[in-house]
């Protein structure tokens, strides 16, 4: 039974990290199963308002916010599930509740350092948990200028295709 809850412990780590590593790291895209989830149900909570507004202007300011929330919930979505999958590894090394190994993940993953472990073992996991949840931070931090790099790419095209287009009417804000 331990066996098996480290290795669905350890399989949520780094499927959680692939995650993290194919969204921030790579330079092509590679699908991510977690990311499609997570865009998913924003967008079905994007999708409500929406039923009620019939301008256009007012609907694509709503969408405006879609992905650069979906961006932002990644980090914490990341969070939450490196947190169990190491919760769960504590709990089958240890002779602690669910809750008390649930409280330990959280303090080494946000390098609060509130609670100890005993044991070789477990010290590697909060080391490991620790240095885990700093890269999550770095990787986010890091690659915020190259969102708002494309970002701002992607304006200006836009703008350039509505100068050739002929779009001369007034923006209204």
């Amino acid at each position: 039974m331990q066996l098996l809850v480290i290795s669905l412990g350890l399989g949520l780590v780094l499927g959680t990290v692939f995650s993290a590593l194919s969204t921030f790291v790579l330079p092509r895209a590679a699908r991510s199963q977690l990311n499609r989830l997570v865009f998913g149900l924003l967008r079905r909570l994007f999708e409500i308002p929406l039923h009620f507004i019939n301008d256009y202007r007012r609907r694509d300011a709503i969408m405006a916010y879609y992905a650069p929330i979906g961006r932002m919930l990644l980090l914490p979505t990341w969070y939450v599930l490196v947190s169990i999958g190491y919760a769960a590894m504590y709990w089958a090394i240890s002779d602690m509740t669910w809750a008390e190994a649930y409280k330990l993940s959280g303090s080494s993953l946000l390098t609060l350092g509130l609670f100890e472990t005993n044991g070789l073992l477990a010290n590697l996991l909060v080391f490991s948990e620790a240095t885990l949840g700093l890269i999550l931070v770095a990787l986010l931090i890091s690659y915020l200028p190259t969102m708002y790099s494309a970002f701002s790419r992607r304006e200006q095209a836009v703008n350039m295709l509505e100068v050739r287009a002929g779009n001369l009417l007034p923006q209204r804000r």
